[in-house]
């Protein structure tokens, strides 16, 4: 994943972005930050880009050493 700073819109609108190594969101109504991992931030980067839940198993499986089935298997 290429992307340092997105945002996902909807009843609170979080803004991510990489510093370094580690990925923050921002609560900008809450006045919060969180810190996710890499996968996080790469499954959130999908979803901000509304990717359906097979083409985000598709990313993953193409970035990291997980298969298929087994990817599907963990996201329900």
């Amino acid at each position: 994943m290429d992307k340092e700073l997105f945002c996902i819109r909807g009843k609170k609108d979080l803004i991510f972005r990489k510093d370094h190594k580690n990925f923050y969101v921002y609560d900008p109504i809450a006045l919060e930050y969180y810190n996710i991992d890499e996968i996080g931030a790469e499954i959130l980067y999908c979803i901000s880009k509304n990717f359906s839940l097979d083409k985000i198993i598709m990313v993953l499986t193409d970035e990291y050493d997980v298969e298929y089935e087994e990817c599907k298997k963990r996201s329900y």
